[in-house]
């Protein structure tokens, strides 16, 4: 689809680095932007108070477990030096 492209890795022969393409970073770029969109209009919506308990309501559910005793993939998943999107997840409290 050409959102990204494989490059040798300079620091290992062996290995590829997977890394976005123009087209990719652009797209990346729209949903941070639509990210931000939302993010701002529910501040708009609840206040700040009311949006800091909605994120996180939204990531107790999301690190719950699941009906088969899992736990789901929230956002504590990710990794905190990559975050999704290249987005810094603002302080809950």
């Amino acid at each position: 689809l050409g959102y990204v492209e494989r490059r040798p890795d300079p620091s290992d022969r062996r290995a590829k680095l997977i890394v976005a393409t123009t087209r990719g970073a652009r797209v990346i770029e729209r949903a941070a932007r639509t990210i931000r969109e939302i993010e701002a209009r529910y501040v708009r919506l609840l206040g700040k108070p009311g949006h800091v308990a909605l994120r996180q309501a939204l990531i107790r559910l999301a690190e719950s477990p699941t009906a088969d005793g899992t736990r789901s993939r929230g956002p504590r998943a990710r990794s905190k030096s990559r975050p999704a999107l290249g987005l810094q997840a603002e302080p809950l409290a």
